[in-house]
């Protein structure tokens, strides 16, 4: 790319910036609105849309979405809590050989797959004019899709041991530890 003169590209100069703030404030101003139409698509059954939408934000790539891998848009976090309030009982894994990039699991203990509140609610601000648009960074998009703690699942003594045993494992054979020896220390009474 050839050097721009500022002072005799001056207009051109201007007219870059103004474009990219201008396309920058209009993507997260319109973020919202792509948001909504993709949950509500998903509503409706189709899930290609909010499929893309995940796929993108996160910087990864899929059988019809090419992009730089690895580049994650910072529409991401806004997106992340909006999937844990609008599809509560939903979860997206990548797999990189669909088309879009996602497989869904549905809870099967969910009545709706879809929080209708929370989908009105990110509506109505998608639905807002330009003058009155709320930023998916700001306060009134944070009270509105508070950050949703997810409690981890207890886990019983069983699988706690297994972990534990594997971990045990993996230590013994890096480091050249017969296993017996290993069982044989484990069980030996600690020496005070």
């Amino acid at each position: 790319m050839e050097n721009i003169d500022l002072v005799s590209e001056g207009g051109k100069a201007f007219d870059a910036v103004n474009k990219w703030l201008s396309d920058a404030k209009s993507s997260e101003y319109g973020f919202l609105t792509a948001a909504y139409f993709a949950f509500d698509q998903f509503n409706k059954g189709n899930r290609d849309p909010l499929a893309k939408l995940l796929t993108v934000a996160s910087g990864k790539k899929a059988k019809r979405v090419k992009i730089i891998e690895g580049n994650k848009l910072v529409f991401l976090a806004p997106l992340k809590r909006l999937f844990k309030h609008v599809l509560p009982h939903v979860s997206a894994k990548f797999n990189p050989g669909s088309d879009f990039g996602v497989a869904w699991t549905i809870s099967k203990a969910a009545n709706a797959t879809v929080n209708t509140a929370a989908l009105e609610t990110l509506g109505n601000y998608a639905a807002l004019d330009k003058d009155e648009a709320i930023s998916p960074f700001g306060k009134q998009f944070k009270e509105a899709f508070p950050t949703v703690t997810v409690e981890p699942k207890a886990k019983d003594e069983g699988e706690i041991l297994k972990a534990k045993v594997e971990s045990l494992r993996k230590w013994a054979d890096k480091e050249g530890i017969n296993l017996a020896h290993l069982v044989h220390a484990l069980q030996a009474k600690p020496q005070a």
